[in-house]
């Protein structure tokens, strides 16, 4: 019985996905179709065409955690990591450009665009399906009969075009992408950035436009809000662009950077999976959230250290507004305790800013608004509770059990306490070995 699968967003999740099925089609394995939806083109949020990142910024993950790593054999498909090894890793990649070259000039770290040429290089030999235009609904479904089971219709459209349900059936959906930038202050403001835009063309024109006629001052500093590594990204470009006396206030409810380093002993646990379920899910939260959410990698923090007139403020905005000149007025709450906050401690705080970047990341729960109506709360406690029980009581293969009403939704993004390397690239081969699993013969 051939089965589907549906996959939102054309990034390293779904290459990966799309690569092992090839492989576990050919050992016999698997009779599943992979489509993949994607609005732009494969690799979309690494090229540098369609914002997120210049394409320029070096790839800080290691490009040998490619899309088998870390390679460890499948129950029940012993030559299936030997294949993507052979077929899909990054060293036969770059065999095909140039091998020696790269070996030679020390195994420099890949840039964004060029990890992007790996993503459609990779998914041209998967042979999976894709479509290009934007999924706007998923709609529940079943088959009846002898077969029957339940799933999904996918309903998209092309550029411009009219939405329209498409007739096949699929057995399961993974969703992937990290979804727009979470949205703060006035968006038409021309001094007004965030963190998906800034990266486009158009945007970067004018942001170095405004530094080049000096709209940002001591009076009127550059602020960016947020301390994880969309921000330290930003900064860095700034670095490259040679605006390293800027003046920058760093807005964030933690006091500085927090440095990612390569140690053995953090690798361990995103590559080993009985390391990761000995641990209590306190503690897996809390390792997720230092090394994976709001750190930055030492590669980027070297460019960091150049930016003479940063200054981290311990805050929260809370309101931004026009100001005289063109300018904009940022207010932000210091982080008190309850405590203090129950004392009256807390006072509002401004700045006139010249240019503001809303650096505070993305949604990773984007998906939500393609589920049918009901399938979430409307209010925001209920809200809040269901989102928390369908991360703790994620399953194996990456789909949510606990509060799921729905037919089978793979979400890595979510996926912190089932292991820490799903939601970014550090175990993308063990990422499609989970979510493949439950479609094997």
């Amino acid at each position: 019985m051939v089965r589907r699968l549906a996959i939102v967003g054309g990034g390293p999740k779904a290459v990966a996905i799309a690569a092992k099925a090839e492989v576990l089609q050919e050992e016999g394995l698997l009779d599943c179709e992979i489509h993949v939806f994607e609005s732009k083109e494969i690799g979309a949020s690494w090229t540098g065409r369609h914002g997120y990142t210049d394409g320029e910024q070096a790839l800080c993950t290691p490009a040998e955690k490619d899309l088998g790593f870390p390679y460890a054999e499948m129950p029940g498909a012993p030559e299936a990591a030997e294949k993507m090894m052979a077929r899909y890793s990054w060293g036969t990649f770059k065999a095909s450009r140039g091998y020696a070259d790269w070996v030679d000039l020390g195994r420099r770290r890949a840039s964004h665009r060029e990890f992007a040429e790996y993503l459609m290089w990779a998914f041209d030999r998967s042979g999976a399906a894709l479509h290009l235009g934007e999924v706007t609904r998923l709609e529940r479904a079943r088959i009846t009969g002898r077969q029957a089971r339940e799933g999904w219709k996918v309903e998209w459209k092309e550029g411009a075009g009219k939405a329209q349900l498409l007739g096949t059936f699929f057995d399961g959906v993974v969703v992937t992408g990290h979804g727009p930038a979470r949205p703060l202050g006035p968006t038409n403001s021309p001094r007004m950035l965030d963190g998906q835009r800034l990266w486009t063309k158009r945007e970067r024109d004018r942001a170095l436009g405004l530094l080049g006629t000096r709209a940002v001052s001591e009076d009127a500093p550059l602020v960016v809000i947020g301390s994880g590594g969309t921000a330290a990204a930003v900064l860095a470009w700034l670095a490259r662009q040679g605006h390293r006396d800027l003046p920058i206030y760093l807005l964030a409810e933690q006091a500085t950077f927090y440095s990612r380093g390569n140690s053995v002993f953090e690798n361990r646990l995103f590559s080993d999976p009985t390391q990761w379920k000995a641990l209590t899910h306190a503690t897996r939260k809390a390792f997720f959230e230092r090394l994976t959410r709001g750190v930055v990698w030492d590669a980027v923090m070297e460019e960091l250290v150049q930016l003479s007139a940063l200054k981290f403020i311990d805050g929260r905005a809370t309101d931004i507004t026009a100001a005289g000149a063109g300018n904009l007025t940022l207010q932000w709450k210091r982080n008190l305790s309850q405590l203090e906050l129950d004392l009256g401690d807390e006072e509002t705080h401004q700045v006139e800013a010249g240019l503001v970047i809303n650096a505070t990341g993305f949604d990773n729960w984007w998906f939500l608004r393609l589920l049918p109506p009901g399938a979430i709360p409307s209010d925001r406690k209920e809200r809040a509770d269901l989102l928390e029980r369908l991360a703790h009581g994620m399953g194996e293969d990456l789909t949510f059990r606990d509060g799921w009403t729905l037919p089978r939704l793979h979400a890595p993004f979510q996926s912190m306490l089932v292991g820490p390397g799903f939601a970014s690239l550090l175990a993308l081969g063990d990422m499609a070995d989970r979510v493949l699993r439950p479609y094997m013969k």
